[in-house]
């Protein structure tokens, strides 16, 4: 077996490996199946790791195939079926075959918890659900993802419950 210079956690059967300053993937039978060749590598999560070459990122399938081009400033993992992923200042979701489902407008957002996302622009929040649609108006200074169907907002200093349609409990 090869010497690397580093060993990742096992995720979906593979596991990172870097050798210098290049990352890939080994199986559990310790071989190598995604050469070292990416600047950087995450665990897979729904059966994609996010990769990046020469400073943007990309997905790759377990059999080390660019699904998703090299092509954002930053992109997280897959949960329930969409991926946050950066451009420039804003933020958006892309499904697993790389359509940006929800625009790239957001300055910040978080993965998507029961069907919903918290999104962030000029410091207000609210969610968006998979289809892009603002279910939940950007009008709190803080919110939570939900919890048994119900999440924590704050507004204007007050703090409350709201069900998944925005309707104050």
């Amino acid at each position: 077996m090869k010497k690397y210079d580093d060993l990742g956690s096992f995720s979906e059967g593979l596991a990172e490996i870097r050798l210098g300053s290049k990352w890939g993937f080994i199986n559990r039978e310790l071989v190598e199946v995604i050469p070292c060749k990416y600047s950087s590598a995450e665990l897979f999560s729904e059966g994609l790791a996010v990769v990046s070459l020469d400073g943007k990122f990309g997905y790759i399938d377990k059999a080390g195939k660019e699904v998703i081009q090299c092509k954002y400033d930053y992109a997280y993992d897959f949960i329930e079926g969409m991926a946050l992923v950066r451009l420039d200042d804003n933020i958006g979701y892309i499904n697993k075959e790389g359509k940006e489902v929800i625009s790239l407008i957001y300055a910040n957002g978080y993965e998507f918890c029961g069907g919903l996302a918290i999104v962030e622009s000029g410091c207000r929040m609210g969610f968006v659900d998979k289809k892009g649609e603002e279910v939940i108006p950007l009008i709190f200074d803080e919110v939570y993802d939900f919890k048994e169907d119900l999440a924590v907002v704050k507004l204007n200093g007050k703090c409350y419950f709201i069900n998944k349609v925005g309707e104050e409990i």
